[in-house]
């Protein structure tokens, strides 16, 4: 937990290398928090690395589904050249979300995706 909290005040700070180092750790010796997945996907996400973040934060959303961790996903997915299942995403992410700041931000994304 020590290496989770660390490594997000690092992405706090924008400091992506030092929250990226941290999270690793911290997933390397337990997998098993969600929270920790998810930061170290947004550090890769940042860091145009969208094939480790989607697998970071696909592994994140088994352990706890989330919306910022569906946004986060929806994002390494467009990253990654899978619109369909960023389209998705977004969708639920939407639907959830209705007029929070989430979901306005996942409809900005639908309407880039769908060319509008």
């Amino acid at each position: 937990l020590i290496l989770t909290g660390l490594g997000l005040a690092y992405l706090i700070a924008d400091d992506l290398n030092s929250a990226r180092r941290h999270l690793t750790r911290a997933v390397q010796l337990d997998g098993n928090y969600f929270n920790s997945r998810l930061g170290l996907g947004y550090a890769l996400l940042e860091q145009k690395d969208g094939q480790r973040a989607v697998e970071q934060l696909e592994a994140g959303m088994k352990l706890l589904p989330t919306l910022n961790g569906a946004y986060l996903l929806a994002h390494g997915y467009e990253q990654t050249g899978k619109p369909d299942q960023a389209l998705e995403l977004y969708r639920s992410v939407v639907e959830a979300d209705r007029g929070g700041n989430l979901g306005r931000a996942a409809a900005a994304r639908i309407q880039v995706l769908e060319g509008r």
